[in-house]
C-alpha cells in the first residue's frame, strides 16, 4: 500500500514537473516575442495603417526600447517624431514628445545631422518669429552642424551660415553671455564670408549693419572715442552698397531709408 502510494506521489510529482516546465516555457516564449523589434515595428505599421495611433506608438515604443543596435534605435525614433507629427480628427501632434524623440537621437549619436537640423528648424522658426530665447539654441545646432561639415570636409549652405551669424547677433545685442564680443565677433565673420560668396544678397548688408552698431556700442563701452558714430556711419555704407547689389533693390532701398530715419 505504501509503494502503490509512493508510486503515486512520485507521478503527481513529475506531472506537476511537466506542466511546469511547459508553462514556465509558454511564458518565456511570450516574453521572447514581446521583446522581438521586428515583431513590435510590423504591428506598429499595421496599427499606423489602421490608424490605431495608440497602438503604433506602444509597437514603435517596444521597437525602440528593444532594438538591437544603436542604428536601429535612431531609425525608430525618427518613426515615433514622425508619428506624434500627424494631426488630423484621430490624433493632434505633439510637440514635447517630438522633440523629445529629435533630443534622443543627438544623444545616441551626437553627430546626426539630420535630427540636428530639425531641431535648427524648430527653434530658427520660433526665433524668427519674435522668441528671442530660441536663438540660444539656434546658434548651439548651427555650431554643432558647422563643426561636423568642417571634420566631414562639407561646405555648409547659405541658410547654416546665415541662422549662426543671426544667432551670434542676437546673442551679442542682448548680452546673453558676459562675452558678447565674441559671438559679434564670429556673426562679423560669417557676414563678411557671405557677402564674398552672395553679394547679391540684400539680407546680409542689414545684417552686417547691425553687426556693426553693436560693435560700436561694445567700443564704447570700451572707452573708444566717437565709437557709436563711426559705426553708424559705417552701417550706413553698408546699407548703401546694399542698395547697388542687392537683386531686391527696392527691399534695400526701404531698409537704408529707414535706418536713416531711425537715425536722424
Amino acid at each position: 500500500m505504501a509503494k502503490k502510494l509512493n508510486m503515486t506521489v512520485v507521478i503527481i510529482g513529475v506531472v506537476l514537473l511537466a506542466m511546469t516546465i511547459v508553462a514556465g516555457g509558454g511564458l518565456f516564449y511570450l516574453y521572447q516575442v514581446r521583446r522581438n523589434p521586428d515583431r513590435a515595428l510590423g504591428l506598429a505599421h499595421q496599427a499606423l495603417e489602421a490608424e490605431d495611433y495608440k497602438e503604433a506608438e506602444t509597437q514603435l515604443g517596444r521597437a525602440y526600447a528593444f532594438g538591437k543596435t544603436d542604428e536601429d534605435k535612431v531609425q525608430r525614433l525618427f518613426e515615433l517624431a514622425d508619428l506624434h507629427l500627424i494631426h488630423n480628427d484621430q490624433h493632434e501632434a505633439d510637440w514635447p514628445k517630438v522633440m523629445g524623440c529629435w533630443n534622443k537621437i543627438i544623444t545616441i549619436d551626437t553627430e546626426n545631422i539630420d535630427a540636428r537640423r530639425k531641431l535648427l528648424d524648430f527653434y530658427y522658426q520660433a526665433a524668427d518669429a519674435g522668441d528671442a530665447r530660441s536663438w540660444g539654441p539656434v546658434e548651439e545646432q548651427t555650431t554643432e552642424i558647422l563643426d561636423i561639415l568642417e571634420r566631414e570636409g562639407t561646405e555648409p549652405d547659405t541658410f547654416l551660415l546665415m541662422a549662426n551669424a543671426k544667432a551670434e547677433l542676437s546673442i551679442a545685442r542682448r548680452g546673453a553671455t558676459p562675452d558678447r564680443r565674441t559671438p559679434l565677433d564670429k556673426c562679423i565673420a560669417s557676414l563678411n564670408q557671405l557677402i564674398k560668396a552672395e553679394p547679391q544678397n540684400g539680407e546680409l548688408y542689414t545684417l552686417m549693419a547691425n553687426a556693426v552698431i553693436v560693435e560700436g556700442e561694445l567700443n564704447a563701452l570700451a572707452g573708444v572715442i566717437d565709437a557709436e558714430t563711426k559705426a553708424r556711419e559705417k552701417a550706413a555704407g553698408f546699407l548703401e552698397t546694399g542698395t547697388e547689389q542687392a537683386d531686391d533693390k527696392a527691399t534695400a532701398m526701404a531698409d537704408l531709408m529707414l535706418y536713416k530715419m531711425q537715425m536722424s
